[in-house]
């Protein structure tokens, strides 16, 4: 999923539709929107103040995805891949 595809969500919300509607229109599950409007919220959007939609608002950061493997293993598959890529 696109950033402008979050926007897009995030937009048909602000417009007024009822979450359904703006998954129905955008593509996406009812789920994956309201998991963006969180992200968003987080992320310091808040229509009170401006409905100005940025990217940094909808943008995924590694907070999105949880580190499951040590710093250790982290830095032994950097090692593998930079080999990989030079032979």
């Amino acid at each position: 999923m696109t950033a402008v595809e979050r926007i897009q969500a995030l937009a048909i919300l602000e417009y007024g539709a009822p979450i359904e509607d703006a998954a129905r229109l955008s593509g996406l599950a009812v789920s994956t929107v309201y998991q963006i409007r969180q992200r968003a919220g987080k992320q310091g959007y808040n229509s009170a103040i401006s409905t100005v939609l940025k990217n940094e608002y909808v943008k995924k950061t590694h907070l999105d995805h949880p580190q499951i493997f040590g710093k250790d293993v982290e830095e032994a598959v950097k090692t593998v891949v930079k080999r990989d890529q030079f032979e």
